[in-house]
């Protein structure tokens, strides 16, 4: 795969993804570990939400239809960042108010 500077947000996204499914892993590794000393653990707060913690998210997107489908997803991700920043700071979160006083 030949990566070109517009790949570079992607390839980030996918090294954040593949440091989050290692990382799962050895959570689960050390909640078995917790569970098996301390057996009434049967409720560990945290729980890992990746599904494929064996396999690598830049292998497993190597088509340029998929860098597509990425590259749109985290466009849409990012506007809908930045509209949620701009209500904030116009405010526009807040509740209206009815304009009469008592």
């Amino acid at each position: 795969m030949t990566a070109s500077p517009r790949d570079l947000p992607l390839m980030l996204a996918w090294y954040v993804e593949d440091v989050t499914r290692l990382v799962e892993k050895e959570v689960q590794e050390v909640e078995e570990v917790i569970r098996g000393i301390y057996p009434e653990a049967a409720f560990i707060e945290w729980e890992p939400d990746s599904k494929e913690s064996e396999m690598r998210a830049v292998l497993s997107v190597q088509t340029k239809s998929s860098r597509t489908s990425e590259r749109e997803a985290m466009t849409r991700a990012l506007a809908l960042l930045a509209r949620t920043l701009e209500r904030k700071t116009t405010g526009a979160d807040r509740p209206a108010t009815t304009g009469t006083s008592e």
